[in-house]
C-alpha cells in the first residue's frame, strides 16, 4: 500500500542513502528525498514540506544535531528520527532533548527501521486526531458563547443541543486523557522491564568480562560499553531512588533482606518479629513500589532497581 507520508533522509554515506531509500520503498513510502549532509537537507526544507526526517548525527558541513535545532526552529511539526553509532560528542540524552522523537543505532535491520518508523507514524496520527478534537471543541465552545450572548429564550433548545455536544466532547477528551495516562504507565512499565533485563541478561556477562584477563584496548572498549549502558538505564534507576525515599527505615531493611532471597519466616526470625508482621510490611512495600495490582515478583523488581 502506497503511503502519503513525506520523508527526508540525510546521511553523508551514499550507500546508506540508497539502502534506506530501498527499505522505505519496500514499506510503501514513495515520497522520499535524499540529502548528502545537513546543509543539503536545509536546502530541501526551504522548498519542500516533510512529515519525517531521518538523519545521521556525524555529517560534514552541518551535523545532525544542528539540523535537529534548525528543523525544530523552522518546522516544529516535523518529526525527527536519528541514526547514530557510538559518538563521544553527543549523548543519547542530548539527542532526545534536542527534539528527536526516535533513534536507531547503526547498524540496524530493515525490521527495526520499519517498526520504529511505524511507531512514529502512529503517534503522528494520534496527535492529528487529538488536535482535530480540540479544534472541534473550541468551535463548539465559541458557538455556545455566541448563543448565550446574542440569543434569548427562542434558542434555548439549540443551546441545550450544544451543551450536549460539549459534554460528549468532554467525555472524548477524558477518554483521550486516560489513553495518554495509560501510555505513560506503559512507558514506565517498559523502563521496569529494561532495568530487569539489563540486570539479569547483560550485567552478569559484563561482570564476567571484567574479571577476565583483557588487554588495554579490550578493557577500554568494555569500559565504554559499561558507561553507555549506565547512561541508557540511568533515567529508570532514578525512579527507584525516588520510590525508596517513600519507604520507612524498617521497610528499607526488609526490602534489602528480600533482595538477598530471604523468606518472611527467615526475616521474622532475624528481626525478632512475626511472619504475619513481615507479610504486612511486604504488602506495604509492594504498594509503594506500584505493584499492588501486578503479579510481578517483589524480589525481582527490587533487584532490577539496584
Amino acid at each position: 500500500m502506497t503511503s502519503n507520508v513525506s520523508i527526508l533522509i540525510a546521511d553523508d554515506n551514499p550507500d546508506y542513502l540508497e539502502l534506506l531509500q530501498n527499505f522505505l520503498s519496500s514499506f510503501g513510502h514513495q515520497k522520499v528525498m535524499l540529502a548528502h549532509d545537513g546543509l543539503a537537507a536545509v536546502a530541501l526544507l526551504e522548498k519542500n514540506t516533510f512529515d519525517i526526517i531521518i538523519t545521521d548525527i556525524k555529517m560534514p558541513h552541518m551535523d545532525g544535531m544542528h539540523l535537529i535545532h534548525h528543523v525544530k526552529t523552522h518546522t516544529p511539526l516535523t518529526d525527527i528520527m536519528v541514526m547514530t553509532g557510538f559518538s563521544s560528542e553527543y549523548s543519547f540524552n542530548d539527542i532526545i532533548k534536542a527534539g528527536a522523537i526516535e533513534y536507531l543505532s547503526k547498524p540496524f535491520t530493515r525490521d527495526e527501521l520499519e517498526a520504529k518508523l511505524n511507531r512514529v507514524i502512529r503517534e503522528r496520527n494520534s496527535v492529528a486526531l487529538l488536535q482535530k478534537e480540540i479544534r472541534e471543541r473550541k468551535q463548539v465552545e465559541k458557538k455556545l458563547r455566541q448563543a448565550r450572548d446574542g440569543l434569548g429564550i427562542q434558542v434555548a433548545d439549540r443551546t441545550k443541543a450544544l451543551e450536549r455536544q460539549k459534554a460528549r466532547l468532554e467525555q472524548t477528551n477524558t477518554a483521550l486523557k486516560i489513553l495518554l495516562d495509560k501510555r505513560e504507565q506503559d512507558k514506565q512499565d517498559l523502563g521496569d522491564q529494561v532495568m530487569a533485563q539489563v540486570k539479569q541478561l547483560i550485567d552478569p556477562y559484563i561482570n564476567m568480562l571484567h574479571s577476565t584477563n583483557l588487554n588495554d584496548e579490550q578493557s577500554a572498549v568494555l569500559n565504554i560499553i559499561t558507561a553507555n549502558l549506565q547512561e541508557i538505564v540511568s533515567p529508570f534507576a532514578q525512579r527507584f531512588s525516588a520510590m525508596q525515599a517513600r519507604l520507612t527505615p524498617t521497610e528499607i531493611k526488609i526490602a534489602n533482606l528480600i533482595k538477598q532471597g530471604m523468606t518472611s519466616k527467615d526475616i521474622a526470625a532475624l528481626l525478632k518479629s512475626s511472619p504475619g508482621t513481615i507479610d504486612i510490611h511486604r504488602k506495604n512495600i509492594r504498594k509503594k513500589c506500584g505493584l499492588a495490582s501486578k503479579k510481578l515478583n517483589l524480589r525481582s523488581f527490587l533487584l532490577s532497581r539496584q
